[in-house]
């Protein structure tokens, strides 16, 4: 019996870490099918320099992108490490695109299809705005989200946030519950159509379609539909946007900007981030936003001075502020009427929550000195070992545009020369990183192994980033009346499950449990001796060999070296995985039963 179970266990084990498994490959940005849409920047009418979707791909590869509403296709090659521009200086890709009408069904998408992998980015470019996003490929669509922008603006004109829900496949059934995110109740303000909080909308639609909610922009800093919940039954993607906003909101007109995003579905979400405020002039910080994916979350977020070497300085922190609805979101500051000299999030920051949380980076106007974006900030646990990004070559208007990337990456505090080894890997291009910027060898964010530095990059085009250590990064860019950001490495998995945890060695204050029962066994009783350097809440339980929760064995507080003992006797003879699951952090353990 035992040597049928480690025969199969050997099968498993070998099938797991193939290629072809879904959770043991990196994810990030590449894809083969994708859908584009551009959502209303500013005010339909307005001279637009430019739209433009940049394309991308490791290898040579052919590329095709219909256009839905008019049936028209577009066949082009794009070549290995080359940016490929595809933008209103084509045919039919005019502000036309730009979608302006709200709650009913349009069909003004782009689809791209590839032979090879690609990697995709959108940017839209008005006369005094402007942003971009990355663009999730359709294999990783997921089937629940929450919106999250800002408030509804009005100023000379309405200007409101909203998003665009996009199907793949026919006959996709979605339902919209409306938020008002900062408010909770009704009676603040309505979406274009008259929509309030907590109202429901049930729509289906069919491949390429496009479903879109905005708010009215009637009100100025009050009414939010961020937290609004989508839901489907077959994937969508969801795009994220306001046609023209300030951060701060008392900012006047002249500061307003565009704000674009592609939303993560819900189930990859992770728990623990990290942030680098956006190096400046004025070092107020930067405004962020945390977004609740479950009920009853609790966070907490730490933010620290930027030198130090992994002793630095702590500036500020909150801690336990607990979002009580999923939607639910936190600012760590009012925006709406904020002292331009007051200082927000700034430094290393680090956010930690009990349940999976988004966490989005935005610039602030006006006195902070440059234009507006936001950005989705990576998970650890979605961190990678190869991307490939884009810098856009022609967001420049009237300057030299400068971009920069902000770069995560795990290291080893504990070992000099493997944390150096670890950290001279990653390559951007042709750029060997620790060699250009020394200073990231030793720029550790405390409490973690996990280095950064910012990397300018320029409008380079494409590039890509190896290493042999996972990395997390962003992209920003920005010139006097154009800005971006956008994720430059991340990946889209499905972190809840049990394959898809990543190695616990980038927390410092890790966790680690072993079998310390007899395994295989027979017994009824399994047993675990887990140690945490700090205190920490672990979620244990078990699955089979399929990946399928068998048994719930409930929380235990663990600090210092703990031993906990679990009844299994219900379980039958096979190969299960036992799950301690902390901090947002996974660590799986196999044993085996014998009856």
């Amino acid at each position: 019996m035992i040597s049928m179970l480690i025969f199969f266990r050997t099968i498993f084990i070998a099938f797991l870490f193939s290629p072809t498994f879904f959770y043991a490959q990196d994810i990030n940005s590449e894809g083969r099918e994708f859908y584009v849409v551009f959502p209303l920047n500013d005010t339909n009418g307005i001279y637009t320099p430019n739209f433009a979707i940049y394309i991308s791909s490791k290898t040579d590869t052919q590329v095709k992108v219909k256009r839905n509403d008019i049936s028209t296709d577009y066949n082009f090659t794009v070549k290995a490490g080359e940016l490929y521009t595809f933008s209103k200086d084509i045919d039919r890709m005019d502000s036309d695109i730009e979608l302006t009408k709200y709650e009913e069904i349009s069909n003004r998408s782009l689809k791209i299809s590839s032979v090879e992998p690609i990697s995709v980015f959108v940017f839209n470019n008005k006369a005094a705005t402007a942003e971009g996003f990355k663009v999730i490929p359709t294999e990783y669509w997921g089937e629940e989200y929450i919106h999250n922008c800002y408030y509804d603006y009005k100023d000379r004109l309405e200007w409101g946030s909203g998003f665009n829900v996009i199907a793949k496949e026919d006959q996709t059934e979605v339902s919209i519950l409306i938020r008002d995110g900062a408010n909770g109740t009704t009676g603040f303000g309505k979406t274009v159509n008259g929509r309030v909080h907590e109202d429901s909308i049930y729509v289906v639609l069919n491949e390429g379609e496009v479903y879109t909610v905005q708010g009215s922009g009637e009100t100025r800093g009050v009414f939010d539909i961020s937290g609004s919940i989508i839901s489907s039954n077959k994937p969508v993607g969801v795009v994220s946007y306001h046609n023209r906003v300030s951060i701060p909101i008392s900012i006047d007109k002249k500061q307003g900007d565009y704000l674009v995003e592609m939303m993560p579905p819900i189930d990859t979400w992770g728990r623990k981030y990290i942030s680098l405020d956006l190096n400046r002039e004025n070092e107020k910080g930067d405004y962020f936003r945390i977004l609740a994916g479950e009920d009853n979350t609790t966070f907490s977020v730490k933010w620290y001075d930027r030198s130090g070497n992994g002793n630095n300085k702590m500036i500020n922190s909150v801690e336990s502020i607990t979002l009580k609805n999923k939607g639910d979101w936190y600012d760590y500051i009012d925006t709406k009427d904020i002292d331009q000299n007051q200082e927000s999030i700034k430094g290393v920051a680090v956010f930690e929550a009990d349940k999976p949380i988004l966490v989005h980076q935005y610039t602030y106007r006006g006195n902070y000195d440059f234009g507006l974006f936001m950005t989705t900030l990576p998970a650890i646990e979605q961190y990678v070992n190869s991307a490939v990004f884009v810098s856009p070559p022609n967001i420049i208007i009237r300057e030299t545009s400068r971009s920069t990337l902000t770069l995560f990456a795990i290291g080893d505090s504990s070992d000099i020369m493997k944390n150096t080894e670890l950290l001279s890997s990653i390559i951007i291009g042709d750029l060997q990183v620790s060699y250009t910027y020394p200073d990231f060898l030793t720029s550790r964010i405390p409490c973690t192994n996990i280095y950064w530095t910012d990397v300018a990059i320029g409008g380079r085009g494409t590039m890509t980033i190896t290493a042999n250590t996972k990395f997390g990064a962003h992209l920003h860019g920005y010139a006097s009346h154009s800005s971006y950001g956008w994720p430059a490495a991340v990946n889209y998995k499905k972190i809840h499950d049990p394959q898809s945890s990543i190695e616990t060695s980038d927390i410092v204050d890790q966790f680690e449990g072993n079998i310390i029962s007899e395994n295989p066994t027979n017994n009824d009783e399994l047993r675990i001796r887990v140690s945490s350097r700090i205190e920490e809440n672990a979620k244990f339980y078990i699955t089979d060999i399929n990946g399928k929760i068998v048994k719930e064995l409930g929380e235990k507080s663990i600090i210092g070296k703990k031993e906990f003992s679990f009844n299994i006797s219900d379980l039958v003879s096979g190969v299960y995985f036992i799950t301690i699951s902390a901090n947002g952090m996974n660590q799986i353990i196999e044993f085996i039963v014998t009856r």
